[in-house]
Formats: C-alpha cells, sequence, structure tokens
C-alpha cells in the first residue's frame, strides 16, 4: 500500500453498465488529509456521458472513511464491504500500521492468505477476536503519546464519534487520554488486558474511569509514563452508593503494573475503590498527593512500587461512602512490600482503621516527613495487629513525629529488624482505649533524638529484645527509661506487670 502527504487519487474499482451510452462508476480518494474534501477528478462539461454515482475519502492515519453524497455533504462509510473471499491476499508492507475500530468486522476464510512483514504492527478490536485471552491497546484506539487534544490534532467530531461509538468524547480531549480510556472501557467490560507499549502519554485533567462493577482486568503499562494535570485520580472508579453497593463492588479482582504516573500536588494516582485480592506492582508515583489509595481493599498487595516527591506514598483506608464505618469496610491485610519511598512529605504510608497489615522489606528516605509509618486504628474494635518488618528509614533530617506511629484500640504491634541511619523516634505508640503489646526485636543499628527512641503514648507494655546499638544496656531498669518520652514506663518485673512497662531481653554476648 503506497500513498504520500498530499492527496493521491486512486480509481481502485469500475462499475460499467451501458445504457443510452452512459458510464455509472464510483471514484475512491485516499489522502492524509483529516478532513474529508469534495474533490472531484471529471468535470461535467467535459464528462457529459459519466455519472457520478459516489466519491470515497479514506484517511489511512485513522482509518476513517467517508462517502459524498452530493452538495459537498460527506457521510461516513466503509468502502470496503464484505469480507474476503477465499484465495484473498492480503499483504502489508513495511511498517504499515493497520487500525480496526469497535465495530469492524474482519472475515478471514480457510485459504485466505495474510502477510504481514517486519515491524508491522495491527490491532483487532475486542469484536474481532476469539479466546479468553484479550488484549487491548492504547494504540488500538489512537494514542499519538503527544500533548494534544483531538482539535490540536485536527481531528473533527465525526472521527471522534466514529472511533469511539457512545463514548461522548469531544474535540477538547486529549487524544491520548481517550485512547486509555477507550481500552480501559473494553478491558473492565468484557474482561482482558489492556497492554500499553510504553512511552509518554499525555492525558489531560481527566480520569481513567474503571467500570463500576467490573470483575476481572489487568493493566501492563510496560513502564508507560501517564502524566496528568488534573485534581481527579488518574485512575477512578465510580464510588458506591453505600455500603451495600460496596459489598458488590468488591468482588473486583485486577491488577496494574509497570506505569509511571506522574500529577499534581493535590492528585491521587489510583483510586479504584472496593476490591479483592488486587495486586499492584512496579508502579512509580511522581509528584502526587497519594500514589495508590486503597479503599475496602481487602487482602491488597503492592510489591515494588516507589513513591517519588509525593506527600503520601501509599494509604489502605476504609470506606468513605454512606454506611461505611471503622469496621464494615476495611482494607484488611493489606501487604506493601519491597516499596521505596523518597520525598519530603506527610507520611510514606498511612493504614487506617485495617487490621493485619505488613509494611516489610521497604526503604524510607529523602529529607524529612512528619511520620515514616502511621497506623491509625481509629479506635475500632476489630483492629487487632499490625506488623513493620525489615524495613530502613533514612530520612536525613529524620521525622517531626516518628518513624512508626501507632494509636489503637488494644491489639498487638510487632516491628522486627528495622535500621534508622538518622535520628528519629523509632516507635510512638498508644492505646485509645484498652491495652497495647508492642514487641520490638533485632533492630540493628538506630540514631536517638534527643536521647530518646521512643514515645510512650499510655496503655502500652513494651517487649524490647535482641537488639543493637544503640538499644543495648548492662542497667535496664535505669537506662532503658531514659529512652521514652510521653507517659514513663518502668522495668517488668514478671507476668502479668500491666501497662507502662517494659521487658527487656539483651543480645547475649
Amino acid at each position: 500500500m503506497y500513498y504520500t502527504k498530499h492527496l493521491i487519487t486512486l480509481i481502485l474499482i469500475f462499475f460499467s453498465c451501458v445504457s443510452f451510452g452512459q458510464r455509472q462508476i464510483n471514484w475512491y480518494r485516499i489522502t492524509n488529509d483529516s478532513t474529508a474534501l469534495d474533490y472531484n477528478p471529471y468535470s461535467t462539461a467535459t464528462n457529459a456521458t459519466v455519472i457520478k454515482m459516489g466519491y470515497y475519502n479514506i484517511n489511512p492515519k485513522t482509518g476513517v472513511q467517508h462517502r459524498h453524497i452530493g452538495n459537498g455533504v460527506w457521510v461516513i462509510d466503509s468502502l470496503f464491504k464484505g469480507s474476503s473471499s477465499v484465495k484473498d491476499t492480503v499483504v502489508i508492507s513495511n511498517k504499515d500500521t493497520v487500525y480496526f475500530f469497535t465495530k469492524d468486522t474482519i472475515v478471514i476464510t480457510s485459504k485466505d492468505t495474510v502477510i504481514i512483514s517486519n515491524k508491522d504492527t495491527v490491532y483487532i478490536s475486542a469484536q474481532g477476536v476469539a479466546g479468553t485471552s484479550v488484549v487491548y491497546s492504547p494504540e488500538q484506539y489512537g494514542a499519538i503519546r503527544a500533548n494534544q487534544t483531538f482539535a490540536q490534532s485536527n481531528i473533527i467530531q465525526d472521527t471522534i464519534n466514529a472511533r469511539y461509538p457512545g463514548m461522548g468524547f469531544t474535540t477538547s480531549d486529549y487524544v491520548d487520554w481517550a485512547a486509555w480510556q477507550m481500552a480501559v472501557k473494553q478491558a473492565t467490560v468484557n474482561g482482558g488486558t489492556v497492554q500499553a507499549r510504553g512511552g509518554i502519554y499525555y492525558v489531560g485533567s481527566k480520569s481513567i474511569v474503571i467500570e463500576k462493577y467490573a470483575k476481572f482486568f489487568q493493566i501492563d503499562g510496560s513502564y508507560a509514563k501517564l502524566i496528568s494535570t488534573g485534581t481527579a485520580p488518574i485512575f477512578s472508579r465510580p464510588s458506591p452508593t453505600d455500603n451495600g453497593d460496596a459489598n458488590t463492588m468488591v468482588d473486583l479482582r485486577c491488577t496494574f503494573r509497570n506505569l509511571v504516573l506522574k500529577g499534581t500536588s493535590s492528585q491521587i494516582g489510583i483510586d479504584i475503590g472496593p476490591s479483592y485480592g488486587a495486586y499492584y506492582q512496579n508502579i512509580l508515583g511522581e509528584t502526587l498527593g497519594e500514589c495508590i489509595h486503597i479503599r475496602f481493599g481487602l487482602r491488597t498487595t503492592l510489591d515494588n512500587c516507589f513513591a517519588t516527591n509525593c506527600n503520601v506514598g501509599w494509604v489502605a483506608d476504609r470506606g468513605n461512602w454512606t454506611g461505611s464505618s471503622n469496621s464494615n469496610s476495611q482494607s484488611n491485610h493489606t501487604t506493601f512490600r519491597s516499596c521505596r519511598y523518597f520525598g519530603s512529605g506527610d507520611a510514606a504510608f498511612k493504614i487506617i482503621a485495617a487490621s493485619g497489615c505488613v509494611v516489610e522489606d521497604c526503604i524510607i528516605e529523602g529529607f524529612q516527613v512528619r511520620v515514616g509509618i502511621d497506623f491509625d486504628g481509629q479506635s475500632s474494635t476489630v483492629v487487632k495487629d499490625f506488623t513493620v518488618f525489615n524495613t530502613h528509614f533514612e530520612c536525613t533530617n529524620g521525622a517531626t513525629e516518628a518513624f512508626i506511629k501507632v494509636r489503637m484500640a488494644n491489639g498487638i504491634v510487632t516491628i522486627d529488624k528495622v535500621f534508622g541511619q538518622y535520628a528519629a523516634i523509632l516507635a510512638d505508640i498508644g492505646a485509645t482505649i484498652g491495652y497495647i503489646t508492642a514487641d520490638i526485636s533485632h533492630v540493628s543499628y538506630w540514631v536517638l533524638k534527643n536521647g530518646k527512641a521512643f514515645n510512650n503514648a499510655g496503655n502500652v507494655g513494651w517487649i524490647l529484645e535482641y537488639n543493637e546499638n544503640t538499644l543495648q544496656t548492662q542497667t535496664p531498669s535505669t537506662t532503658v527509661p531514659t529512652w521514652f518520652s510521653g507517659t514513663a514506663v518502668s522495668q517488668c518485673g514478671g507476668q502479668g506487670c500491666g501497662a507502662n512497662r517494659f521487658y527487656f531481653i539483651p543480645v547475649p554476648r
């Protein structure tokens, strides 16, 4: 298939009949122009015997086809009707790109030959794909990876309507956003995968919306970078009308991986509401208010995610809709694994009214934060435990409050194998109703802040075991209390010694 940047008029098909010496013909043209042009290669004066039945305008850049119906009026109509016949041969030459949009029908019979040469890209929409493994791409729906609206790309409303039927996109929308939204809609309605090709996409200020009652889908960006200028989440989902609706929406099982999300300081990268077993892998957030906000996300996993210069890295939260509470819409058993926060913000991790959550193998670094890990049980009587394991705190100016801050009604806090390179309070823990047991062990190194490592906010029993410098002493009864601010602690003399006591086990020497 050849075409140049300028108009090329091709006579593709002649339909002839003999009637009073006249011929009836259709003329077809291919042009790179994005608009339908009224071009007539014959003049009526010199070709009086020609009855011109119609002219077709084909834009190879968009695939959109128009038919002239007279008086300068063009309508969207396909030049190629029907299916390819037996023994047809379709040849796509080097570097051609063929787009088949959502309503196209492509039929290739048993003896047809389709030859696709090196570096060609052929996308076929969901209605042209059989089987359970369905892949959608922003490029399939016209992504250009440029900071342009349809209007700036000279794409008219008729073309938009044809390319994205029923979506309601306008010329003021960004092309890349529309392409992503169309691909995501297909995947979240039909099930399947959105597979991007990497590079940079400009999505403007609108959110890419997940279908409210989606069940199964995944998005793999191939480390595509989506740049947003809005305040709405880059990926979002309609909010539940009430908690009953949320319990229907929580059936969602989804995966996001290999994406870079760059936005504004008042924006969330991903906020899709209720889910069960959602998995986020290799999601990089830049300059966002929050990278990922989980709401009623049961057993969610975040793996190898990065937040750079974000106010908050990641949040595991309860629902915020009508009928939700601190005990019926929680993000219980969320795991943050091998994640890295870098910046000067409020917190790297925030866990709100969620039990059984774990932060493991993570690094918090940068200049300074209020809190590295902020756990707020909201006095829920069903929030019982929290774990931090093998996590480093390396902000050069420490934390204004603490590396780990916990407020919980009652339960168990486990902090194991943490490391602090700069001065900070290691743990600020307090019970809001009952009694908390805080087990802090295997701290390999910590720098005290003004001589303090802990803040006892009240009703906590502290177990300090097998910790290294500077949490080692030969005189625990007198030295350990000096490591605490807040409510004073004293050494436990035996079992059941009560709150605001500590139990110290040194490293064997």
